[in-house]
């Protein structure tokens, strides 16, 4: 591998495991899709200029986003890992107030493109003009998608008894 490939690994493969185990629940997806957008992306650039940092980081995002999205929409996913993760902790829900656990839930139960803007936007720190680049959407329609998702979210944790006030 190339100093830049192994540069360009380094610099990203923490921050997109973590997206993606965050989108996903699960660390073993997340590790699987995590190397599969590394071999995409390596494979396409094979024998190409590879583009700059940013952009590459960015490239990668969107890459992971798509596997993400492409996993659950296969017909060999008939029960999603967010449904079995629900089913399997549901006892502990009931075992006292969890609230970092509340939230995880409330977050998974957004459509996938809020829960994406959430996920990039609070859990890892994204610039508007970043996540924007990932989702294929300018910076305006990324703003107001993370309201409308914070409006989502605030409206999901009310109707479940959850205070989100600081």
């Amino acid at each position: 591998m190339s100093d830049r490939l192994r540069d360009l690994y380094s610099a990203n493969r923490r921050d997109l495991y973590t997206y993606l185990s965050r989108m996903s629940g699960d660390a073993d997806l997340a590790l699987d899709l995590l190397q599969e957008s590394f071999l995409n992306y390596f494979e396409h650039y094979r024998g190409k200029e590879m583009p700059d940092d940013l952009s590459s980081r960015r490239i990668l995002f969107r890459i992971a986003r798509n596997l993400f999205i492409n996993h659950f929409r296969s017909k060999a996913s008939q029960t999603t890992h967010l449904e079995e993760q629900y089913l399997e902790a549901a006892p502990a829900q009931n075992a006292g107030p969890d609230l970092t656990f509340a939230i995880q839930k409330l977050i998974q139960g957004l459509p996938e493109k809020e829960r994406t803007a959430i996920v990039m936007r609070y859990l890892e720190s994204m610039r508007l003009e970043d996540i924007g680049a990932v989702l294929g959407l300018s910076v305006s329609a990324v703003s107001r998608l993370v309201s409308k998702s914070e409006k989502m979210l605030e409206w999901e944790a009310k109707k479940a008894g959850i205070s989100l006030d600081a």
